[in-house]
């Protein structure tokens, strides 16, 4: 029992079993208890394990001289097995409220409310309501994590910290984030960051998604920030493969509506997938994977992606040479894998060189149309204000397989690297669309090797195009430049290098290239 206690608290709230009375000047009446200020508690028996929730200030005073002193915003616990009390730091209020636990304020929260953080914490929990929920940055440590926050976050997350403490884990499941498998497209994911970091070796067969914030993004996602470092080590996975360090893919809704965005988010981590299976499809991007293909090169347009920065240095390497089987489609960008959609002002810095390399294959496999650029890989519509100003090093040796794959926007099943963007443009062109003052200012290095160009001279997967901007347009380019020096070697059917575009069907306006260019290819081809 508590006895003869004074309360000095200018505001109070209680919690006594499932109510919570909230005290400012008000008296309010629990059986024969009266609450108010300055009341003096008699013969009230606390029940053992009901939180105590005191204001700011707030004091108890023992008329025999016993002070318990309860810190700005903590929490009194009374445990009725000991008859003792003990202070506790309030970790998360709800709409003022404060809680001794992240699940006790999602469990007092309703729909709508705020929950905000009120200190860093130790704690797994998975929200199911349409919340907001304020980080304030503060950090979620220690927490292995096999399912995000929030499985569909429908309201608001800001300004929470993920610490390097933190660990995830893609074994056994198909997908995982940190804060949303899914941000809906009425939900917002702002100011959050990530410093935690991921290296894993599978074996498990099944197709993976991965972005550190979240898996799929149908919403907005703006200004985060990952400082974490990927590491994959793929030993069996066959199916669809879309890494981006913010989200690993973005779409519209299942109807078609909504309108995703993306915009100044930014990746700082390292990022390395290597792989000694091949893939049906791999799309990675600094900050994003890919945006979900809906018709090949169509012109659907999966939202927006805009001012978007990757630091960190990525590599796609191939280490197996004896496969019976072949990549599908391949699209690496400094970004963004592979975009359907409006992206501007998008940067890949120096200190994000990509490197891509495949071995000098034994059997018989393929990769179909690998597009590599240091921006994006594939872009299906036009782009603007994109730069790349780091070096870009491929180096593809693979041998074609049966009839070509319709892959995507732009070229058919050829080999396709630029400065900026592997591949831009539709797969009909239009002189609608355009890329306009897009720079590359990094040297690229790009080695291609087709053992059997011959045998595919027809259809078009023994094709190269290496360009300082972009390899394969069919748009519009203005004001694009390259500055970059290209070092080119080939062998193919036919291989296409330009210092701006390796090929273009509209005109150039305003385009510059002062970079210097070396081609070495192998005459026994038809024709470089």
């Amino acid at each position: 029992n508590l006895n003869n206690i004074t309360v000095d608290c200018a505001n109070m709230d209680w919690s006594y079993g499932t109510q919570v009375y909230a005290l400012v000047g008000q008296p309010k009446n629990l059986g024969n208890t009266t609450f108010g200020d300055n009341v003096e508690f008699k013969n009230f028996k606390a029940e053992g394990g009901n939180l105590y929730k005191l204001a700011n200030g707030t004091s108890l005073t023992a008329p025999a001289g016993l002070t318990i002193d309860v810190p700005a915003g903590s929490i009194l616990k009374y445990d009725n097995a000991t008859s003792t009390y003990s202070v506790m730091a309030a970790v998360a209020a709800v709409n003022g409220v404060q809680y001794a636990s992240v699940a006790d304020a999602h469990k007092a929260a309703e729909a709508g409310a705020t929950i905000e953080l009120l200190k860093d914490v130790k704690e797994s929990v998975t929200f199911t309501k349409d919340i907001t929920f304020d980080g304030k940055g503060f950090s979620l440590k220690n927490w292995n994590c096999d399912k995000a926050l929030f499985s569909n976050n429908y309201g608001t997350v800001n300004n929470l910290k993920i610490d390097a403490s933190c660990s995830i884990s893609l074994s056994g499941v198909n997908s995982v984030a940190f804060i949303a498998t899914t941000n809906a497209k009425a939900g917002t994911i702002s100011g959050c960051v990530n410093n935690a970091s991921y290296e894993e070796t599978l074996s498990d067969d099944k197709s993976k998604l991965f972005g550190f914030i979240t898996v799929n993004n149908y919403g907005k996602l703006l200004s985060c920030v990952n400082n974490g470092n990927f590491t994959y080590t793929n030993k069996s996975t066959k199916g669809a493969i879309a890494f981006g360090m913010i989200a690993a893919q973005q779409r519209l809704a299942d109807d078609g509506s909504g309108s995703p965005l993306m915009e100044e988010c930014v990746n700082n981590g390292t990022v390395s997938y290597t792989t000694d299976v091949i893939n049906d499809v791999v799309n990675i991007g600094g900050v994003l994977g890919r945006t979900v293909m809906n018709t090949p090169g169509s012109a659907t347009k999966q939202g927006k992606l805009q001012g978007c920065i990757n630091n960190g240095p990525l590599t796609v390497a191939v280490t197996e040479t004896n496969i019976k089987d072949y990549i599908n489609i391949m699209n690496v960008g400094g970004v963004v894998g592979y975009f359907e959609g409006e992206i501007s002002d998008c940067v890949n810095e120096e200190t994000a060189p990509i490197t891509v390399t495949t071995p000098q294959p034994e059997s018989n496999y393929a990769v179909m149309r690998p597009s590599v650029g240091g921006v994006a890989g594939t872009i299906s519509e036009g782009a603007s204000g994109c730069k790349n100003k780091a070096a870009l090093n491929v180096t593809l040796s693979f041998r074609n397989k049966s009839a070509a794959t319709d892959a995507g926007a732009g070229a058919t099943g050829a080999t396709c690297v630029g400065g900026v963007f592997g591949v831009a443009g539709p797969k009909t062109a239009s002189s609608a669309l355009a890329l306009s003052e897009c720079e590359n200012s990094g040297d690229m290095t790009v080695s291609t090797t087709i053992l059997n160009y011959a045998d595919d001279a027809t259809n078009g997967r023994a094709l190269n195009y290496i360009g300082g901007v972009a390899g394969f347009t069919s748009v519009n380019l203005s004001k694009c430049v390259n500055s970059g020096d290209m070092n080119v070697s080939s062998t193919a059917y036919k291989s296409y290098v330009g210092g701006v575009a390796a090929i273009n069907p509209f005109a150039f306006t305003s385009c510059d290239n002062s970079g210097d260019i070396l081609f070495d290819f192998v005459l026994n081809a038809e024709k470089n």
